[in-house]
């Protein structure tokens, strides 16, 4: 660290207890066990991740019916010569009875396919008549979609595992799905800390910031899939926060911004091990974030982010642990904190002793780093749409160098 002592007490223990991102990630990632299941409406399902996989109770089509708008005939009558008209079927309304020998029904797209049909001839190759039609001659099932060529009773609609979009939607609803397996979504409450910390729109007094965390963190959580429990604000002392994070209602991740450094007012790390919570990462060897602890409760595997007070470095930090903790819970694949590598558009400098989250901006396929890299500056967190995650290094990374890149917005397209 830039000017640090290399005597001071303080300093070196946060040395040797500071890990990097991977290392802390390896450490996070056994507590991640997806959650239980519950059923929900497929109307509510986008976005959550199956729990088992859902198979179908129905065959799809449900009837064999036309693809075409035309008419139905039997294939080794053709071709016909004005045929007569016996009849229509349209969705939901079929033909009721048997194919008369030589004759053809009218038929509308998706219509059920009348008992002795075979084929149906497309409207256009039709030449009509009054009750009568005449018809090229086509080929046995010309133009029929067959009961079950999609899905058969028992078919798989859509895999465990499987994070519902839209699409999925489709399939399951025409299985006739009313509801579907869905790992729970885990419940995040936050807690900002801090007696300077006043409400956005507040009137700000000499000495206070306006709260950033309480607006961000949720809107964050809610973006990576998880559900919004207590947003609360404690004060600086420490019997206080202890009273206000102990009687948090239940919740499976709790976030606490501030009070993580060393000074007489920090009371967060003493009161996270007060209530049980060990620490399973102490520190992070990482610029911003380095005062962050992560650690699950005794006994319920309830899950503890102890953020930086400074809204950059909590963001960065939520961004980086948060989003991919929150997606596990929630059924969903992540084995990595970074999922794209992007080719730096300009040369960056790593660090020589500790990893850099820099802002950037993600052009295409080209990433370059933001100028202004400073913890405090929010205006340039704004400007950027990607963190560029840089391992220590001695030496200058070239333009071209691929590097490890994650979207600031969890909705974005990279992971």
């Amino acid at each position: 660290m830039a000017g640090a002592r290399t005597d001071d007490p303080v300093q070196l223990r946060a040395a040797t207890t500071a890990v990097s991102p991977p290392v802390a990630w390896e450490r996070l990632m056994p507590r991640l066990a997806p959650l239980p299941s519950e059923d929900v409406s497929i109307a509510a399902a986008a976005s959550r991740t199956l729990s088992g996989t859902v198979r179908s109770t129905v065959a799809l089509p449900r009837e064999t019916n036309s693809a075409m708008d035309g008419f139905g005939v039997c294939s080794a009558d053709g071709p016909h010569v004005r045929a007569l008209i016996a009849g229509e079927s349209r969705a939901g309304e079929p033909f009721v009875g048997e194919l008369p020998v030589g004759g053809a029904v009218r038929i509308a797209t998706g219509g059920t396919v009348p008992t002795g049909v075979d084929a149906v001839v497309k409207i256009e190759d039709a030449v009509i008549d009054g009750d009568r039609v005449s018809l090229p001659a086509v080929p046995l099932g010309h133009n029929i979609r067959f009961a079950g060529e999609d899905l058969e009773v028992g078919g798989e609609v859509v895999a465990s595992g499987t994070r519902l979009g839209p699409h999925h939607l489709v399939a399951l609803a025409a299985a006739g799905q009313a509801t579907v397996p869905c790992h729970r979504r885990p419940v995040v409450s936050v807690v900002v800390t801090g007696d300077e910390v006043v409400p956005p729109g507040a009137p700000v007094g000499p000495g206070q910031v306006t709260d950033t965390h309480g607006i961000a963190l949720p809107a964050l959580v809610r973006a990576a899939g998880g559900e919004v429990g207590e947003v609360l604000h404690a004060p600086d002392g420490r019997t206080e926060l202890a009273a206000v994070l102990d009687g948090l209602a239940p919740c499976d991740i709790v976030l606490v911004t501030g009070g993580l450094s060393v000074g007489r007012h920090d009371h967060t790390r003493p009161v996270l091990k007060e209530l049980g919570v060990e620490l399973v990462v102490e520190r992070l060897l990482l610029r911003p974030g380095q005062p962050t602890a992560i650690g699950v409760r005794k006994g319920s595997g309830q899950l503890w982010f102890g953020l930086p007070g400074n809204p950059v470095s909590a963001y960065a930090i939520a961004r980086l642990f948060l989003v991919p903790a929150i997606r596990a819970l929630s059924g969903a694949a992540s084995s990595a904190l970074t999922a794209a590598t992007l080719p730096l558009g300009a040369a960056a400098k790593p660090d020589a002793t500790r990893w850099l989250a820099l802002r950037g901006v993600r052009t295409g396929e080209v990433v370059d780093v933001l100028q202004g890299q400073g913890s405090h500056m929010v205006a340039a967190l704004a400007s950027a749409n990607v963190l560029v995650l840089l391992p220590p290094a001695d030496a200058p990374l070239a333009a071209g160098a691929f590097v490890d890149v994650i979207e600031l917005d969890p909705c974005g397209g990279l992971a």
